[in-house]
C-alpha cells in the first residue's frame, strides 16, 4: 500500500470534499474506446485519432454491442486480437 503524505486536514468534510475531488480528477483521466471485433484496426484508430484523445490517460475498451464492464479482459483482448 502506498503512503499518502500528511494533508493535514483533519476536518471530516474537508477530507471528504479532497477524496471526491481526487476521486474526479481520476475519472477525467480514463477514456472509453469502442471498437467493432470485425473491424478492430479501424475503429481503434478511429478514436486514438480525435484530437482530444489523450495518450498518457488511463483507457477502458469497450466491444460495441456487447454489454460487458472492462475490468481488464476486454484490454487485454483487445491488445491480442489477431
Amino acid at each position: 500500500m502506498t503512503d499518502l503524505p500528511d494533508s493535514g486536514i483533519t476536518d471530516p468534510i474537508e477530507l471528504l470534499a479532497l477524496a471526491y475531488k481526487l476521486n474526479k480528477d481520476l475519472e477525467a483521466e480514463s477514456q472509453l474506446l469502442v471498437v467493432r471485433r470485425d473491424n478492430i484496426f479501424t475503429t481503434a484508430m478511429y478514436f486514438i485519432g480525435q484530437p482530444d484523445f489523450n495518450f498518457n490517460a488511463r483507457f477502458a475498451v469497450e466491444f460495441s454491442g456487447e454489454d460487458v464492464v472492462d475490468i481488464g479482459g476486454a484490454k487485454r483482448e483487445f491488445f491480442r486480437y489477431d
